[in-house]
Parts: structure tokens; sequence; C-alpha cells
């Protein structure tokens, strides 16, 4: 151009032909597309910078239509989390299918929600490529037409795992304190009980069952740790639950209770205990080679745990 500056044209040519095919002319257009071109500029610059911020966001963010049959959008983020960014933007049920089986009926419900208010809010988990189970924050919103019909639903996802994590072990931490709290008030409560009660049974009957709903057992006993005239350890219960497998150990418990039961064979978990003086913990009794079995009928063992309580040696 005559001032020097360049501009952007569109150019189109087409030959002309005689009847013996000889080129006789060109013919053809020059369009100013400037405009054009600048528009277009303007767009991939704007492209650029929304992705650079999508891509400088650490949460995944989507797109569904209004149906959730079809991803519209999904951001490149979501291999953070793991996920396969073809799967979930081809297969309609992919984002389903990843949530964890325990967390589902919480996505049900939120989905009513979105139905019904516009909007989602959900804390659950999910399944990734891996294996891997990761927490997620998903918190969506639709968009509306005229008629108040979903054409759109847009949403983040944001990986909570690490907080989530934290949270967890704080709540667990809690909950220990509490039950050592408990625990010592109990056995406070039961050596008071011993300068009281004239029968103490009574006494350790209130602390096994303490002790049962602390740790979440079905059934245990407390014992004393008793010499025969061989010198060889048995154990004699003060108290005991009543599992009553059947009408005879029923019968059995209700006869020997207040009395005592005596288990003399020491080829067993607690027998361990006795001979050891040790801590006794199996979380597989029936595959553990120091346990001997249970009773016929007797209610399944899954864990075990033997406590020894020393006086003095």
């Amino acid at each position: 151009i005559n001032n020097n500056q360049t501009n952007w044209v569109k150019v189109q040519a087409k030959p002309q032909f005689d009847i013996d095919h000889k080129l006789t002319a060109i013919t053809g257009s020059i369009i100013d597309i400037k405009r054009e071109k600048e528009v277009l500029a303007k767009l991939e610059e704007s492209v650029a910078q929304t992705n650079a911020i999508i891509d400088s966001v650490k949460d995944t963010l989507y797109t569904f239509s209004g149906d959730l049959e079809k991803v519209y959008f999904v951001s490149d983020n979501i291999k953070f989390l793991g996920l396969d960014k073809g799967r979930y933007s081809e297969d309609s049920n992919y984002w389903r299918e990843v949530i964890h089986p325990e967390d589902r009926n919480i996505i049900q419900q939120e989905l009513e929600k979105l139905k019904t208010d516009g909007t989602f809010d959900a804390i659950y988990r999910i399944i990734n490529e891996e294996g891997k189970e990761i927490w997620i924050q998903d918190k969506a919103w639709v968009v509306k037409d005229g008629q108040h019909k979903i054409l759109k639903v847009h949403g983040r996802y944001t990986d909570i795992t690490e907080l989530k994590i934290k949270e967890l072990k704080l709540k667990s931490s809690e909950a220990s304190l509490q039950k050592l709290n408990e625990m010592l008030q109990v056995v406070n409560e039961t050596q008071k009980s011993f300068h009281v009660e004239n029968d103490f049974r009574a006494s350790l009957d209130v602390l096994l069952t303490k002790i049962l709903e602390i740790t979440g057992s079905k059934f245990g006993f407390i014992g004393e740790v008793l010499f025969d005239e061989n010198s060889a350890p048995y154990l004699k219960t003060h108290t005991i639950t009543n599992i009553a497998w059947s009408e005879e150990t029923e019968k059995f418990y209700q006869e020997n209770f207040r009395s005592g039961i005596e288990f003399r064979n020491l080829n067993t978990l607690f027998g361990k205990s006795l001979v050891s003086g040790e801590l006794v913990i199996s979380n597989n009794p029936t595959q553990d080679p120091r346990a001997s079995g249970t009773p016929h009928g007797h209610p399944p063992l899954k864990k075990y745990m033997g406590v020894p309580v020393f006086k003095g040696e």
C-alpha cells in the first residue's frame, strides 16, 4: 500500500480459455479482509486468554447438556484427578461409573435438587483410572431458556483429598480421645465400686459392658488367672457375655455364671496370654495357628484381643 502499511486481502482467480483451450485471460477479485482478520485475531486472543484462565485454575471445569447425557466441554485439568478426558467426553455414563458405590445415593439426592433448585453441591469419592480413591467437591448450576427448560449444566470438580484426609484423621483422633476418656472414667467408677459393692462381679459386669461398647466388640470376658496343683495356669471367669449359641450352653452359662466358668485348655488364643503374659491380637482367628477353633455353633470370631492385667508381678 502507498503508505507502506500491510493489509490482509483475499484473492480469487480463474483462468479463461478459448475454443482451442488457449489461455486468453485471468479474471478474479481482490477482497479486503483486514476487518475480518482483526476480528479473528481478537477472537483467537480471547480464546487463548480463556484457556489460560481455565488452565491456571486447579479445578476441573465441565459443561453438560441439560439432560446430562452429553458432555459439551471438560477442561484438561481432569487429568489431575486421574480420569480419562477422552472417555469422559465420549461416554455419557463415565462420570457416573467413577463415583464410589457408597456415595452414589448422595449424587442422586443432589441431582434432584439440581432439577428443582438449579444448583448441585456434593462432596463424594471417585475411583480414578489407577484405582485410587479421590475426594472431590462437585458444584454445578443450570442455564435455562425462557420456558424454564434446562439447556446446559456448568460445574467444577475440586480435589479436596488432602483436606478430607486431615479432617478424617482429626475426627479419628477426637474419637480416640473420647474413648480414652470414657475408659478412664469407667475404670475410675469400677475402682470406687470395688470399695462399696459386696459383690465385685457387678462392677466387672459394668466394666466389661463399657469396654465392649468402646471397642465395638460383640462379646468378651474378664477372668482371673489361677494355678492348679501342678502350677499350670487356667482361667476362671468373673464376668462373661452370654452369647448363648445353643440351649445346652445357655443352661451351662446360667448354672455356672455366678460361680465362674473355668477354661483349662491353653491351646487357645487366650491361653497364649496366660502362658506368656503378653498382649495377644489376632485379626484372622480362623487362620491363626495359635487358635484352636470355637465350640460348635459358636458365633463367628472375626477378631480377637486378649489383654493381661497385672497386680504387682
